[in-house]
């Protein structure tokens, strides 16, 4: 039977918005402050993303938060809802950290993948 599936990329600016977006949605996420910043490490250590915050008076330090990949999925599902990606209810979804190969150099980027059978609607 084939297999359908479905990748959903996200990079720099898009990944930092993706994550603005949840934490305010969900307010508990993080801890107070601004992201300034949303990094995504490499595919052996076992912490996906790390997201760099300023403090939220000019005196106060910044924190760093680290995300794993399963941290992620929900920021990246919330993502595609907003951005009328479709997401299927019945595919098995997991996060990856990928190379991106840019004219600049090589980049990391979390993909969201998506894999449909065509039993799993049964």
């Amino acid at each position: 039977m084939p297999l359908e599936r479905r990748e959903v990329v996200l990079i720099g600016d898009e990944l930092t918005d993706a994550v603005r977006a949840h934490a305010h949605a969900d307010p508990g996420m993080l801890p107070s402050g601004v992201i300034v910043g949303v990094a995504v490490n490499t595919d052996d250590e076992p912490i996906a993303v790390t997201i760099k915050l300023t403090g939220t008076r000019p005196d106060a330090e910044g924190a760093c938060i680290y995300l794993q990949k399963e941290q992620c999925l929900p920021i990246l599902i919330r993502f595609c809802t907003e951005h009328n990606i479709p997401v299927p209810r019945a595919g098995r979804k997991s996060v990856k950290i990928l190379p991106l190969p840019l004219k600049s150099g090589t980049t990391r980027c979390l993909c969201l993948s998506i894999v449909l059978r065509p039993d799993a609607a049964a």
